[in-house]
């Protein structure tokens, strides 16, 4: 039979690769192929296919649109075949239905074809089974003292079953392995040729008839081809029927019900009155009813049974000969609810008539669960449950549109922490986090179920009031709130206090839309930072026309850049095999007179906006020079430090020039300087990447993508970059031994380090926190780690014992920096 299969890509050179691999797979292979909408419709009209290859990022769709409306129509293998390197791509594309997801280079094409050709061998032999077990269930039906041989396209017999076994001396264990002409010389009482041809013509496509003695008993044998889904011949059958002793057919049913008691999948028969007639294992595993409990009983004696039996819909569907399929919700015997993926059939004799009813079904509890708790995510922040962005985006658009009818107000509030990096990095993530779960509840705890609150960043929350009298109204509501969070909170014997930076934006009188109702109350926050923390600020005109603390920070940092305020840090990198330091990421600090400790968070965006970011670049490349060379000085041999470059750094020309004066002028190897740039800096840079980096490794520095697999990136973009190493962003990390993300998390990881491994880099996972996550990372193939687990972020004084011994092992509180 000739394969047909559908490809579907918008870029036509890559279509005709995909094609070519095919052909060559699989000989006189029929490939319908669709670029566009239109041509999509016309390949499903022609349908239906084999298998199916899809890219992901479609010019008029996306590849689990297009998985989607394939497993709408048929149940076959379907590829997702792109050059998107995403995990959370492939992670969707896995729990979507794909069978396989290949990443588009020159020598996946063969691998496609490949995993094409797996899957529908696997398919096949599922295919094969099923026809082999309804085959099994209509013969026992039909054939009393009988006994059943099936024999593969060798003649080499695979099953024998039947009450007749006995009475020809034979059991399953003697005649399985053997050949048709073997057993038949040892059986036979006359010449074999005449049964032997028969057997030979049903693997041809025959079916045969013919009387025949065997141990002395006359029987009337019957030879049958055995047919896939796709009617192609598998194996032959031959079924010999006992003419002069007819039995009872229960011993051939039970014998030949093993092959589905051991099935996977639920099987229950019922007759059409609506009697329970068969169970196999599995339904016992599944409802917690035995055999003995279910059968001989009416469907609604055992509930668990019933669905969906005593649906309408189903019933009517295959009353009429129908078969339906879908999800249903059920119910253990233990009260225990799950949910159901279950097939309903009918089954009818040699004259049509329906008989019976079969039920295939398996729990799909936990798959639903985690594609809820996907779509979930896609609007609700991980870490508190609450709203993220894009829904209180969504949820003040509606707001809006209702207010604009009703005439009432619209209040949104942004809540910035205050302190609260103070505490995440003093106590640690487990403390940030629970302060931020806790703010949450208290949140929502104090709100109407009509209002919405949201998690936009790290520390910065928001309540949208749907509708609220006037700005006094709405400014007690956020004082309301503010005093809510800065209720004491204790973590870990810390009693922590939180205070809140609260801004006010109001519809309609302070914006005309969604969009500018976010910017009014961001900008009302900063003005509440400025104005001293922990205050509530209304927007207005002056607030807009940025009367607010970025000026006296903006002074302040070009103060601290004349004045050498700022300093490093570093961080080991260890080693996962061995607990060997490798190198360090140097982190930068800067401590004011007159603010205390300014987060990089707070004054690297701000140097970024007001073009102070190449000043503050070359200040830490030059203290992370010149440590190395202290360190050289004092007769030590320096490990390599890596830093941090922004996006507008690596825009600017000058970036390799710069690296290269600050290495020649302390005399260091190149080898001991590494550049981290995040994948999104990398692809939103606005300059050639390739070309920027190429000059930059041509000095000779290492190269590292920091925050791998948070953007949204172009694996064909990302596989041409010259770099050395990729980071797994923290985000991942943390919840890889926590009990509700875990799974999603080393999904996530497993696709990060798949991807580095595919293009050869090495991989460093950041903000390691437990041993639980340094085992999974080093189990998982993860070469390096960095994080709270093996080491602070220390001075470079408290680093020279480290470096002297290139050696920290976790959980050694003695080694700890």
């Amino acid at each position: 039979m000739t394969a047909k299969m559908l490809v579907v890509d918008d870029h036509p050179g890559d279509r005709t690769l995909v094609v070519r691999a095919l052909e060559r797979e699989f000989k006189g292979v029929e490939v319908v192929e669709a670029g566009t909408p239109e041509h999509l419709a016309e390949a499903f009209d022609r349908g239906p296919y084999h298998a199916a290859v899809t890219d992901y990022h479609l010019r008029w769709s996306t590849g689990l649109e297009v998985l989607s409306a394939i497993r709408s129509r048929w149940n076959v293998p379907v590829v997702m075949f792109t050059d998107i390197g995403n995990e959370e791509v492939a992670a969707q594309a896995f729990l979507a239905g794909a069978d396989d997801y290949v990443i588009k280079r020159a020598d996946s094409y063969a691998r496609l074809a490949r995993g094409i050709r797996q899957a529908l061998e696997r398919r096949a032999a599922s295919q094969q089974l099923f026809e082999s077990e309804r085959r099994y269930r209509e013969l026992a039906d039909a054939l009393p003292d009988t006994a059943v041989f099936v024999f593969d396209p060798r003649l080499r017999l695979r099953l024998a079953a039947g009450s007749e076994l006995p009475r020809l001396r034979l059991t399953p264990a003697e005649v399985v392995g053997r050949t048709v002409d073997d057993l038949l010389h040892d059986v036979c009482d006359h010449d074999a040729t005449a049964l032997s041809t028969a057997a030979r013509a049903a693997l041809a496509g025959d079916r045969g008839r013919l009387d025949v003695v065997l141990r002395g008993c006359e029987y009337v044998a019957h030879t049958t081809p055995l047919r896939n889904v796709d009617g192609e011949i598998y194996a032959g059958m031959a079924m010999v029927v006992n003419v002069a002793h007819l039995r009872d057919t229960e011993a051939t049913v039970r014998q030949l019900s093993q092959v589905v008691e051991q099935s996977p999948v639920l099987v229950a028969m019922t007759d059409v009155e609506g009697r329970i007639r068969y169970v196999n294992g599995r339904f016992t595993e599944m409802t917690g009813y035995t055999p003995a409990e279910a059968i001989g009983r009416r469907l609604e004696e055992v509930p668990a049974a019933v669905a969906p039996f005593g649906d309408e819909t189903p019933l009517r569907t295959v009353r009429a000969g129908g078969t339906w399929r879908g999800d249903v919700e059920n119910v253990k015997r233990d009260g225990t609810s799950y949910l159901e993926a279950a097939t309903i059939s009918p089954l009818r004799d040699e004259h049509g008539t329906i008989t019976a009813f079969v039920k295939l079904a398996e729990d799909v509890t936990e798959r639903r669960a985690l594609t809820r708790h996907l779509e979930f995510l896609s609007l609700h922040d991980d870490l508190t449950g609450v709203a993220n962005r894009a829904l209180l985006l969504e949820r003040t658009t509606y707001a809006i549109h209702r207010a604009k009818r009703s005439g009432h107000t619209v209040a949104l509030m942004f809540f910035d922490l205050d302190g609260f990096k103070v505490y995440n990095d003093s106590l640690g993530r487990h403390a940030g986090d629970t302060v931020l779960r806790e703010v949450a509840v208290r949140l929502v705890d104090e709100v109407r179920p009509e209002d919405t609150v949201a998690r936009l960043a790290s520390d910065e929350f928001a309540v949208l009031v749907a509708e609220v009298k006037d700005a006094s109204a709405a400014s007690g509501i956020a004082e309301t709130l503010r005093e809510a969070i800065a209720r004491p909170l204790t973590v870990d014997a810390h009693e922590l206090v939180t205070g809140a930076s609260v801004g006010i934006a109001l519809y309609p009188e302070h914006a005309s839309n969604a969009e500018e109702l976010f910017t009014n109350a961001d900008l009302a926050t900063s003005h509440a930072k400025a104005a001293g923390r922990s205050q509530t600020s209304l927007f207005s005109r002056e607030v807009a026309q940025g009367v607010s603390s970025r000026l006296s920070l903006e002074t302040a940092l070009r103060g601290a850049l004349r004045e050498r305020q700022l300093r490093l840090v570093f961080q080991p990198r260890i080693r996962l095999a061995d607990g060997v330091v490798t190198s360090f990421e140097a982190l930068v600090r800067w401590d004011h007179p007159e603010f205390g400790a300014v987060p990089p968070s707070r004054f690297i965006p701000l140097a970024e906006e007001v073009g102070l970011i190449h000043d503050v670049g070359r200040v830490v490349l030059d203290l992370a020079t010149t440590q190395l060379a202290r360190w050289r000085g004092i007769g030590l041999e320096p490990l390599p430090v890596a830093i941090n470059v922004s996006a507008l750094e690596l825009a600017q020309d000058r970036l390799a020039y710069d690296v290269a004066a600050a290495l020649a002028r302390h005399h260091l190897s190149s080898t001991l300087l590494e550049l981290e740039l995040t994948e999104t800096a990398v692809m939103s840079s606005g300059v050639d990447a390739v070309t920027m980096l190429g000059r930059l490794r041509d000095i000779g520095v290492r190269l590292s993508i920091d925050d791998f697999g948070t953007a949204y990136s172009s694996l064909a973009q990302l596989v041409r970059l010259p770099v050395d190493c990729v980071k797994i962003d923290q985000a991942f990390v943390r919840d890889l031994d926590t009990e509700h993300g875990a799974d999603r998390a080393r999904a996530l990881v497993h696709a990060v380090l798949a991807i580095a491994a595919s293009l050869g880099l090495d991989t460093i996972a950041e903000g390691v926190e437990t041993a639980g996550q340094s085992d999974f990372l080093m189990a998982a193939g993860c070469h390096q780690a960095q994080g709270y687990h093996f080491a602070r972020p220390a001075d470079a004084d408290a680093v020279v014992e480290l470096l002297a011994a290139k050696r920290l092992m976790a959980g050694d509180e003695e080694a700890q920096v």
